[in-house]
């Protein structure tokens, strides 16, 4: 009889195991970077919008007023480059005004800002009537492509380091051509600059990153130890098993019976080794849950001693944490519905329909869910189940943020097969993206607006195909989406 190598085979369980979870806590790790990254970009386009919104609101009302009048002084002579039959005026007291326009006026304002590091704004032209208001290379790019009304933002980087640079175009108003005499009425007249430095933003990025990065390790030591434990075990294993064919060559026909007897001992004791492995990675969760109770503990009690971007880094921790426990516990039920047996029986689609309906709309009050008449199915029920529950509680999750959540359940019979559908009016998605929709860990939406892994629809589209149906989608951005799939109509 051929020797076993058992050993090889439990090698090979444990470069793959260890593969496996390095490459999973990794991908976790590049998740909540890039999602740390995304937040620095987006942290600084809030203040640069801030700044556009406020600055371009004082200069409508400057446009309104048809620009002000000051008492010229040292610091505020007035504005050589105006032109205007009332520039310069003399109150009947005998006081002297001078006009200054808005873009004067907004320029003399940023100068005192106190903070010259912070977002700044200026008025900027492709034919400025002050030199100082020439547009810049980069400026003079965007301006040709302002004509549409919408803003233009973009991270540049240059001497001065990495920056997000933004621009929204204002045209020419009633009151603004007495001085720009040149203009036509409703022209674009040139536009409001601002430059946000990011480094600071990255800064706050470096060490949210440092926080997220002890905690994946910490969670990458526990699961290696596991893998560890498994792999003794494993060896305790071929050990037994090579005693015992060392043995077998010697042993009569007897023998042969035992050796078929200890051949399916084997079997099943590989099978052992990938059921404790899937049991560690189950257990994992222990530790995850010790790292966020241990974190609350500290927070709790040391909690007024540290600074605020302590505190905010042991949030993070507690984050990840339950982050992490979700995402192992999705994995696990993904790897479950691959390996159990399917128990198929006729499952009356629309009491399931109706059944979930009634749990999941606890939570959502406001959302109207209509359910055709839908007809049995030839399936596992508990999978079953689980198909409509993930696609009845996605459709309520992103269509939540509607004043009338609407989800609509129906289901056609085509060539012996059953068609369904779950349609909402939610937020959609591009159809661009729809080949990465059922792919493990993938998400079209920020985690910020919607919560949630990225595993659920991967969990359908295996029942689905393993039912030997099919799953897609149709949607549009803002415009909600509706999930087909197929399953095998029950014959009586």
């Amino acid at each position: 009889m051929a020797d076993i190598d058992a050993p090889g085979v439990i090698r090979r369980y444990l470069y793959l195991t260890i593969a496996t979870w390095t490459v999973l806590v990794a991908a976790s790790l590049a998740w909540y970077v890039w999602q740390s990254e995304i937040e620095a970009t987006e942290s600084a386009w809030k203040e640069a919008r801030a700044t556009l919104d406020r600055d371009n609101v004082y200069r409508q009302w400057l446009v309104e007023q048809g620009g002000v009048y000051v008492r010229p002084s040292e610091k505020t002579p007035g504005d050589p480059y105006l032109v205007h039959p009332l520039k310069d005026v003399t109150t009947t007291g005998g006081q002297p005004l001078t006009l200054l326009n808005p873009a004067f006026v907004l320029r003399e304002v940023q100068s005192h800002l106190a903070d010259p590091s912070r977002g700044r704004v200026r008025i900027v032209s492709t034919t400025p009537l002050n030199p100082q208001n020439a547009a810049d290379d980069w400026e003079r790019k965007e301006l040709d492509s302002l004509a549409s009304g919408q803003d233009r933002v973009e991270v540049v980087t240059g001497a001065d380091g990495t920056t997000l640079r933004a621009m929204r175009p204002f045209f020419v108003a009633p009151e603004c051509l007495p001085c720009h005499a040149a203009f036509k009425e409703g022209a674009i007249a040139g536009a409001i600059s601002t430059s946000v430095p990011l480094a600071p933003y990255q800064a706050i990025h470096r060490k949210s990153i440092g926080g997220i990065a002890f905690s994946h390790s910490v969670i990458w030591l526990v699961g290696l130890a596991g893998i560890g434990v498994a792999y003794r075990r494993g060896r305790q294993h071929a050990a037994a098993q090579r005693e015992w064919t060392d043995s077998v060559a010697n042993m009569n026909a007897e023998l042969e019976r035992r050796v078929a007897d200890r051949t399916e001992e084997l079997t099943r004791a590989l099978r052992e080794i990938e059921s404790f492995s899937y049991s560690v990675s189950h257990d994992l969760r222990a530790p995850l849950r010790a790292l966020n109770g241990y974190a609350q503990i500290l927070m709790e009690s040391q909690g007024g001693k540290l600074d605020q971007e302590s505190q905010r880094m042991l949030d993070r921790i507690a984050f990840n944490a339950e982050k992490m426990g979700q995402l192992i516990d999705d994995i696990l039920e993904y790897t479950r519905t691959a390996r159990e047996p399917l128990k198929p029986s006729a499952v009356d689609l629309g009491a399931l329909a109706h059944d979930l309906a009634r749990e999941l709309a606890e939570h959502y009050p406001a959302a109207r869910i209509d359910i055709a008449s839908l007809p049995v199915v030839e399936g596992d029920p508990v999978m079953l189940r689980q198909v409509l529950a993930n696609l009845i509680a996605n459709a309520l999750k992103f269509s939540s943020g509607r004043e009338a959540p609407r989800i609509e359940i129906g289901a056609d019979i085509e060539n012996s097969l059953v068609h369904c559908h779950v349609r909402d009016n939610g937020a959609g998605f591009d159809m661009a993206f729809a080949d990465k929709l059922f792919n493990l860990f993938q998400r079209l939406h920020r985690e910020a607006e919607f919560p949630g892994t990225g595993v659920g629809l991967a969990i359908v589209k295996r029942i689905v195909e393993r039912h030997g149906g099919r799953i897609w989608a149709e949607a549009a951005p803002n415009a909600g989406a509706t999930f087909h799939f197929t399953l095998p109509l029950h014959r009586d």
